[in-house]
């Protein structure tokens, strides 16, 4: 599907109910395009007339055609070789602590003593007893094999005996800044992790002791995975990449006509195998690359997940008078990474979902911007979903930084009622607030922390309705169109791709999803159960139903 194929023939698409999400809404009814570009977008005998005669003709028979959806924050490959090579929890979706034993030991039959396992996607708040497993429950089920199991966001991991005592993990391990390790009452490690807790058990570490996939292995992972992406039509997507190694398997994918979305590729440059001075000092920024794949800045991360009750919160959590969240990088650190990458050009996308961990970020930037200037590097705070601080959407927007924030979590949830009664929830991802405060705002899903289907946390962000039934501040509702360009028009803003995507209109990249049902004009239950009939890339129908 990448450009070294050259481009598809001229393509109509008529008979359809044209959604383009321009700047004044329109609506029609045919498309042409010609070379992966539209070059005609209204009735069908213009479509017609700005093509060579003899070009295909599409019928889509009335159904709905909206640009591709773009995922604003994904870790797509995370996710890839999840799905290929470990017990993925979130297809699997265990219920109780038991059914993740059963997995475990599923998973061991057949290999050898002293093999690692490894499963991703764990979602203890799905579980019954809404925990961990803890390494003698692991131990018992699988005691000759290294188990590591990640939990949503690698924000935690359950490990147990063996895979503790190859990290060098015991009961005289020491909490490290910004992490915990979970323990009995007499001191014991319980195998549960937490942020920088993880030590060599996380992944990311250039020390870990995980054993990685090989290049192959990765590529072909990777290459699998763009058909679940596809069939929910996402045409782009912007990866939060960890390992060079996925840098790698996205250039190799390229050059050989195998990349099937368009990537946007977000380093971490911090707990990462790549540093903020590696990126300084190649200089790269934030245009480097093509139309199918560039690179996009470099993920800092505050503070730790909601779920696991680790965002940076200014109250304590419920039940939990001495915990405020986890701090991953302190105000000065923080400081002077902003400073830094600001002013080597470096746009950065900064984690911070807790209220206190947001304030930080504004803090880092408006100090940054009083030496250095403001600039166009359209900065981004990745969530930042928490009912706000004082003052907090006004101060996002006199800094014009963008918040990308992720309305599939709103319907799967993120722990919220758990954690917190319905009534302290109602400016959760207060969307119409940061649209009344003028702040920018994008959308993804955070996949595979959540499934990667855009539709169900849109029309989350109409219903305000979590997917058991709770509604959470309905005063903070928007409109299907806007719930619309979160992924589409605001997400393509987010990656310098306005001229590119987002919206169905001459000149742009023929980028687009055919749904069942046209989402304006439906009720939000039945936006959640449209489905992706088709998705066109660059002018090639990329999947059918």
């Amino acid at each position: 599907m990448s450009d070294t194929q050259g481009p598809p023939p001229p393509l109509v698409i008529e008979n359809a109910r044209v959604r383009t999400l321009d700047a004044a809404g329109t609506v029609a009814d045919a498309i042409a395009i010609r070379d992966g570009r539209i070059v005609a977008v209204g009735t069908r005998d213009e479509a017609r007339g700005a093509v060579p005669a003899g070009a295909r003709r599409l019928d889509l028979a009335g159904n709905a055609v909206l640009p591709g959806f773009i995922d604003g924050h994904v870790h797509y490959q995370k996710a890839a070789i999840a799905r290929r090579f470990t017990i993925d929890f979130l297809e699997l979706a265990p219920r109780t602590i038991q059914d993740v034993l059963t997995l475990v030991a599923e998973a061991t039959s057949g290999t050898a003593a002293g093999a690692w396992i490894r499963g991703d996607a764990l979602d203890q708040r799905r579980l019954a007893e809404r925990r961990y497993p803890t390494r003698w429950e692991l131990d018992a089920v699988a005691p000759d094999h290294a188990i590591v199991l990640l939990g949503v966001g690698n924000h935690a991991i359950a490990a147990n005996s063996l895979a503790l005592a190859r990290a060098g993990i015991d009961r005289e391990t020491q909490d490290p800044p910004g992490g915990r390790l979970d323990r009995t009452e007499d001191g014991e490690i319980t195998g549960v992790l937490r942020e920088l807790g993880k030590l060599r058990l996380d992944p990311n570490r250039p020390d870990s002791v995980l054993p990685g996939v090989s290049d192959d292995q990765r590529l072909e992972a990777v290459a699998a995975g763009f058909d679940h992406l596809l069939a929910n039509g996402i045409t782009s997507i912007h990866d939060i990449v960890m390992d060079p190694g996925e840098i790698g398997a996205y250039m190799r994918l390229h050059a050989a006509g195998r990349l099937r979305q368009r990537v946007r590729f977000i380093v971490r440059g911090y707990e990462a195998r790549t540093s903020l001075d590696d990126i300084i000092g190649l200089g790269l920024r934030h245009d480097f690359g093509d139309a199918w794949l560039r690179y996009s800045g470099v993920k800092l991360s505050i503070d730790g997940a909601c779920g696991e009750r680790n965002a940076a919160t200014y109250d304590a959590y419920p039940g939990e008078p001495w915990n405020t969240g986890l701090v991953r990088i302190p105000q000065d650190v923080l400081d002077e990474l902003v400073a830094r990458a600001h002013a080597h050009g470096v746009r950065l996308a900064v984690h911070a979902i807790g209220p206190r961990a947001v304030d930080m970020a504004l803090d880092a930037f408006e100090r940054t911007f009083a030496s250095h200037g403001r600039g166009d590097l359209r900065h981004r705070i990745e969530h930042a979903y928490l009912p706000p601080a004082p003052r907090q959407l006004e101060r996002l927007a006199a800094a014009d930084l963008l918040v990308s924030t992720q309305p599939a979590f709103f319907w799967e949830g993120d722990g919220w009622t758990s954690i917190w009664d319905p009534g302290e929830l109602t400016d959760v991802m207060p969307l119409r607030s940061m649209r009344e405060a003028g702040v920018r705002v994008m959308g993804g899903t955070d996949y595979p922390n959540v499934p990667i289907a855009p539709l169900p946390g849109l029309a989350a962000m109409v219903d305000r309705r979590q997917r058991d039934g709770t509604v959470l501040g309905p005063g903070q509702s928007i409109g299907m169109d806007e719930a619309l360009r979160l992924q589409t028009t605001a997400a393509a803003w987010g990656a310098y791709d306005e001229h590119l995507l987002g919206s169905i209109e001459v000149g742009k990249l023929a980028d687009l999803v055919v749904l069942s049902e046209d989402p304006v004009a439906v009720p939000p239950g039945v936006v959640r159960d449209t489905r992706t009939l088709m998705t066109i890339l660059d002018g090639e129908v990329a999947y059918e139903a």
